[in-house]
C-alpha cells in the first residue's frame, strides 16, 4: 500500500523547502525597486543588511512580533526597510507570528494536526530542509517526517547516517508517496 494512501495530512516547510531565493535577495529587491522606478541597490550591501536586520528583529521580536502583538506585515515591511537602511491550493497555514510557537517547538506541529482536523499525528508526514526544526520535532510527535536536500549541503550526509530520508526535490517526494517501497 501506497504511504500517500496512508496519510490524511501533509505539512511543509516554507523557507528552503517549498520555496527559495534563486541568486542573491538583492535581486528581489532590484526587480522591486525598477518596478517603482528607483535605481537598484547594492546587492552584497542589500544582501548582508537583510541578514543583520532579520537577526536584529528575531531578536528583538521574536516569533515574528507574537508576543508584542505586531502584525506579520509590519514585522516583514521593518525587516524590508532596515535591510535598505543598512544595505491556493492550501487548506489551511500555520505561521509562526500568528501562533506565537515557532519550530523547533513541536506545539507548531500540533497546532496543524488540529488544524487539519485533528489528525492523528501518524496520519501526517512533515517535509523540511533542517534536522533540528522539521524532521526530529515532527518525529518527536510521531509524524513521518522527511527532508529536502536541494542545494545539496554538507549536512544531508550526517542527516542520511541518522536514519532521515532524504531527498533531491518535491518530485521525489510525490514519486515516494506513491511507491509502496518505503516509509518515513
Amino acid at each position: 500500500m501506497a504511504l500517500l494512501s496512508k496519510l490524511r495530512c501533509i505539512t511543509v516547510d516554507v523557507t528552503g523547502t517549498l520555496m527559495a531565493y534563486k541568486g542573491e535577495l538583492g535581486d528581489y529587491y532590484c526587480m522591486a525597486a525598477k518596478s517603482v522606478g528607483l535605481p537598484c541597490p547594492d546587492y552584497k550591501r542589500v544582501h548582508e543588511g537583510f541578514k543583520l536586520a532579520y537577526s536584529e528583529m528575531a531578536k528583538k521580536y521574536p516569533c515574528f512580533g507574537h508576543a508584542v502583538k505586531m502584525p506579520n506585515i509590519v514585522w516583514w515591511k521593518t525587516c524590508v526597510r532596515d535591510s535598505f537602511e543598512r544595505g491556493s491550493e492550501w487548506d489551511f497555514g500555520v505561521f509562526s507570528g500568528l501562533v506565537g510557537v515557532e519550530k523547533p517547538n513541536p506545539k507548531i506541529y500540533e497546532i496543524a494536526l488540529e488544524r487539519a482536523g485533528n489528525i492523528a499525528p501518524q496520519e501526517a508526514l512533515h517535509i523540511g530542509d533542517s534536522m533540528r526544526k522539521d524532521y526530529l520535532p515532527a518525529k518527536s510527535l510521531g509524524m513521518h517526517a522527511l527532508l529536502l536536500d536541494r542545494f545539496k549541503t554538507p549536512d544531508a550526509e550526517n542527516w542520511r547516517k541518522s536514519g532521515a530520508p532524504v531527498f533531491p526535490d518535491l518530485t521525489a517526494v510525490q514519486e515516494l508517496l506513491n511507491s509502496d517501497s518505503l516509509t518515513c
